[in-house]
């Protein structure tokens, strides 16, 4: 028969019992792991209080540190790209689509993805030196144009009764009738 011991968890405070030879063993090797009741108050403790959004960002820093060794660096984009190109990667991609496609509907993805591809453009074109005067220039642009008015604008792209303009012109070089003009009335040959 086995023999137990009773033992108080750590996290929450609730005796348990665990087999003594399991205990016995820790502490001849030196094992100094905190006695925890059960898998959940261990991952508990593991979280010293922090948020998910804290444990995923520290935990993306530990990445990008970890992989910017160059053999791991290799290797993860080895790894990543035959995963991708296999049909298990496949099959992920299209599993995930519909989500991917609801994402890239948000306002705050559009919002987040125009800010960056201004900002990629910028520097793609005029270099990390002069992106940032492009941009200014562009919310400039952008801040004129909307203080004006539709008749404004069609008036200095030159678009306003363009229609108009282009049949005045037609009949007046198509038609026979002498016109009016600043030197008086002069008629066609």
């Amino acid at each position: 028969m086995r023999t137990m011991i009773t033992l108080v968890c750590e996290q929450c405070g609730k005796s348990f019992e665990r087999r003594k030879a399991e205990q016995d063993y820790r502490d001849k090797n030196g094992v100094t792991m905190r006695v925890m009741c059960s898998l959940r108050c261990s991952a508990d403790a593991r979280k010293n209080g922090k948020t998910t959004e804290q444990r995923k960002a520290e935990k993306a820093e530990y990445d990008r540190v970890y992989r910017k060794q160059p053999e791991i660096a290799k290797k993860h984009l080895e790894a990543t790209k035959a995963f991708w190109k296999s049909d298990a990667g496949k099959a992920k991609r299209k599993a995930r689509m519909p989500k991917h496609l609801e994402y890239c509907s948000k306002p705050e993805y559009k919002e987040k993805k125009k800010t960056y591809d201004q900002q990629y453009r910028a520097e793609r074109m005029y270099g990390p030196e002069f992106a940032p005067a492009f941009l200014a220039l562009l919310n400039l642009e952008t801040e004129i144009d909307s203080r004006m008015t539709n008749h404004e604008i069609r008036l200095l792209n030159g678009t306003f009764n363009k229609k108009q303009d282009r049949r005045r012109d037609y009949e007046r070089i198509n038609s026979y009738e002498p016109q009016e003009r600043t030197l008086g009335d002069i008629e066609r040959d």
